[in-house]
């Protein structure tokens, strides 16, 4: 997925709806949810998986970022502090 992810900014933008702007609400007084942040896990990075993902995972999380950022909505995209 990360490959798909880092070379198609449709299916970033398809990924952004399914996991993260289909739970907004638009309704102010309650429901749905409130996302802030979309954490990137160490998963890519495991010995077990050699080198096969690390060389995309900068470009998936930029193109979730872009399609977020295209929203109405706004997801933020930060690193580890």
């Amino acid at each position: 997925m990360l490959r798909y992810l880092s070379q198609s900014k449709k299916a970033a933008a398809s990924w952004v709806h399914d996991n993260v702007t289909r739970y907004f609400s638009d309704n102010r007084a309650g429901g749905g949810v409130q996302i802030e942040y979309i954490p990137v896990g160490d998963g890519p990075f495991l010995l077990s998986y050699g080198q096969q993902y690390q060389p995309y995972v900068i470009g998936a999380a930029t193109n979730i970022h872009t399609e977020g950022r295209n929203g109405e909505r706004k997801v933020e995209k930060r690193g580890p502090t």
